[in-house]
């Protein structure tokens, strides 16, 4: 190694080589070496490497500066290497004079890699100097800001070789002010000083040096996307969830203090936040009166990060009770305590904002005492950021007020159903009144009167209301329960219709839901009374036509009321039917006294198969005749009686069959009629019948009422003709198949 000359030469230094011989060889002749050396023609040193770069570009950020340097040449030790100048810092401190400087202290880091020696002093300087034009105080305006900036000399500790690259970050804070491009400049003083511009990037070129974009500021704090809010309800005097998404591009911490307005009005006496990262916020204040909610937080939690931008919750809110005028929610940030110190060391505990109070909108002027700023202004407010409109202005309403009832029929039990769907929630506690309900005989059940309801499983327990003959009405209070804004509640209670056919009757219904009332008239009339104990339908069917065989006959009604066990159901008009040892006849011919004769018959047995969570039943009949003619013994009538085994629903199938023998001759057949007669039977509100005069007897024969409880379904004609014997007895399907045609094959 050698050194060049101070001075570059007129022409580069030409060499020659020649070898020299000992002991007597040859010594050979000088010969030229191609090429020129050390004529020394750059002016001084220069950077390889000179890179600078920054951690954040948004005004009041903490911004770590990376340093990244190579020599292109040895810098010895001493070696004093300038970085002149960083503006738009935010300093504190006293006055500069113009053109002066004064010495700060900040925190560096000289290794911020393991893998990069370390080249540099620990002892870093660092100043700050002046415009020469004018002084710069500790006021700051953005004009004084801009004047000011940082110059640190790092010092050379070992060696610093050839294109060997070192590094060094410091923590500074962003100003306030949005500023472009700044021209930093690297100062090295050795043998000779060299001046040259700091680049953000070089492409491992020392000749491609693109323009340094360190300490350009051009963000400010605030949204990356539209803060937005969602309402459950604009109805009075109803449970509300404001929904809240924000997306800052600043971190939330348990520094900054969330101030949420424009919540008057509200009738909410304590505030709990739900979803979303509630469970990582903390609610600092709630001021009912001032419609103001303050939330961080909590400690150690971040709300938003680069994996996570978005900021959502819900706050759940109880509108008011009378109509207010739509209101903005808004939003604005601070720092939660007014005189917290910034730190500008690494670590520090501002965040990523940096200053002591911040408005996440923007920072419109630069606060000159932010210990004297106060709390965020309310809506529409300077800095305040509207997220939305709160209305509250929707009178509770019914959308779905609709009653029904289940039977037309004369002192009958009626099942009303009522069915609703409200602008409100119907929550546990909600009572409704049902007014109206004229010439029910239903008498009067205070606290025992049952009811069902959709949003309440009755069954398990027991749902009851009061009913008031007199005032013809019923009131119902709900449990526990909570009703869908989107589905129809449903409830239903049973009365027993007028004895005798009146108007129809229309009802009205209160709810009454907290503190409000919703009166309404509901759609649909009731209690007419009009119909008369009957069959809609009956249908029968028989298995078999043959001769002498013996024939099952199936049964099934649906009668308008409901059926209590032991009613009597009588089948007649089953005529040209036969039995083993059927009585004789002689035809006596006309005139003889008496015309008829009726003889009776061994009992059946009336099957009741299984259906509506019964088991198959049977009983026996009780009557089983025939009557026949004495002038030429033709049968003329024919009855069998016998109990129902179960009760029957109105509307539900009953069924039954039982068998006779068919004739030994062909006949017509003849329809036969089906009639009830028996104590009038109980609904409940689950359709399950029960006996009216003795609500004891369950499940068995409801039996023994007087008069005014005994109730008739009139006879009525089967929808067909049964008995028409007289098809002879034969194999209907014969058939036969083999299994193979394959000769000598065993065959199936």
């Amino acid at each position: 190694k050698l050194a060049n000359p101070a001075a570059t030469l007129p022409r580069p230094m030409i060499a020659s080589v020649q070898a020299l011989g000992t002991g007597g060889l040859t010594t050979l002749s000088s010969t030229r070496l191609a090429g020129g050396v050390m004529q020394a023609v750059d002016s001084g040193l220069s950077f390889s490497t000179r890179v600078i770069t920054h951690s954040s570009s948004m005004a009041g950020a903490r911004n770590v500066v990376t340093l990244k340097l190579a020599p292109g040449a040895i810098l010895a030790v001493g070696t004093e290497v300038e970085i002149d100048c960083l503006p738009n810092i935010l300093l504190s401190g006293p006055e500069i004079a113009p053109g002066g400087t004064r010495e700060i202290s900040l925190a560096t880091n000289l290794a911020p890699r393991p893998d990069i020696p370390v080249i540099f002093d620990e002892t870093v300087a660092f100043s700050v100097k002046c415009d020469a034009d004018s002084s710069c105080n500790q006021t700051k305006t953005r004009a004084q800001l801009q004047k000011e900036c940082l110059v640190l000399t790092l010092t050379v500790a070992s060696t610093w070789n050839f294109r060997e690259e070192a590094q060094a970050s410091f923590e500074i804070q962003n100003g306030e002010a949005l500023v472009g491009e700044a021209k930093i400049r690297i100062v090295a003083s050795a043998i000779i000083t060299i001046k040259q511009t700091m680049c953000s990037a070089m492409d491992n070129s020392p000749s491609r040096c693109a323009p340094t974009n360190a300490m350009v500021i051009d963000k400010l704090p605030g949204f990356l996307a539209d803060p937005k809010i969602g309402t459950t309800s604009t109805t009075l005097d109803e449970d509300n969830r404001l929904s809240i998404t924000l997306r800052p591009n600043i971190e939330l911490t348990e520094l900054v203090d969330i101030s949420i307005s424009g919540l008057k009005n509200t009738d909410t006496p304590n505030m709990a936040l739900l979803g979303g990262v509630s469970h990582r916020i903390a609610v600092v204040s709630w001021d009912k009166n001032r419609g103001e909610l303050v939330v961080r937080a909590k400690s150690g939690e971040v709300l938003n990060s680069a994996a996570e931008p978005d900021v959502s919750f819900t706050l759940p809110i109880k509108n008011s009770r009378i109509v207010v005028a739509a209101q903005n929610v808004s939003l604005c940030a601070r720092f939660a305590s007014a005189s917290l110190a910034c730190s500008s060391g690494a670590g520090g505990s501002c965040g990523s904002c940096g200053l002591k109070i911040c408005d996440i909108r923007a920072l419109a002027t630069f606060p000159s005492n932010p210990a004297a700023s106060g709390p965020c202004p309310l809506a529409g407010g300077l800095g305040s950021q509207v997220l939305g409109l709160l209305r509250m202005d929707e009178p509770g309403r019914m959308l779905v007020k609709s009653i029904f009832q289940s039977s037309l029929v004369r002192g009958q039990d009626n099942i009303i159903t009522v069915s609703l769907r409200s602008n409100r929630i119907f929550r546990t506690g909600v009572t409704f009144t049902v007014r109206g309900l004229v010439g029910s005989p239903t008498p009067d059940m205070d606290s025992t009167f049952p009811f069902n309801v959709s949003v309440t499983n009755c069954t398990a327990t027991a749902c009851v209301g009061t009913w008031q003959q007199s005032l013809a009405q019923v009131r119902i209070q709900l449990g526990n329960s909570l009703t869908d804004l989107t589905l129809p509640l449903l409830f239903s209670f049973v009365v027993r219709n007028p004895i005798a056919t009146q108007a129809p009757q229309t009802a009205t219904l209160q709810a009454v839901v907290d503190s409000s009332t919703i009166d309404v008239a509901l759609d649909g009339a009731l209690l007419q009374a009009t119909d008369y104990p009957s069959f809609r339908a009956l249908e029968v069917v028989e298995m078999t036509r043959v001769n002498l065989q013996m024939n099952a006959l199936s049964f099934k009604g649906l009668a308008n009321i409901p059926l209590a066990a032991g009613s009597v159901i009588k089948v007649g008009n089953l005529l040209h039917r036969t039995a083993d040892n059927f009585p004789s006849c002689i035809m006596k011919g006309i005139g003889t006294i008496p015309a008829t004769v009726t003889h009776t018959l061994p009992p059946l047995t009336v099957t009741f198969p299984a259906s509506d969570g019964f088991t198959e039943m049977t009983s026996t009949s009780t009557v089983n005749t025939v009557t026949l003619s004495q002038v030429d013994c033709v049968m003329v009538a024919s009855e069998i009686r016998f109990p129902l085994a179960r009760g029957v629903a109105p509307g539900r199938p009953l069924v039954f069959h039982f068998s006779v023998m068919n004739s030994a001759g062909a006949t017509a057949g003849a329809v036969p009629h089906v009639a009830i007669a028996g104590c009038r039977a109980s609904l409940s509100v689950f359709e399950k019948v029960g006996c009216a005069h003795n609500p004891s007897a369950g499940a068995a024969a409801c039996l023994g009422c007087t008069t005014a409880n005994e109730v008739a379904v009139a006879s009525t004609d089967a929808d067909r003709r049964v008995l028409t014997s007289g098809v002879p007895e034969a194999i209907s399907i014969a058939s036969v198949a083999e299994s193979t045609p394959a000769l000598s094959q065993p065959n199936d």
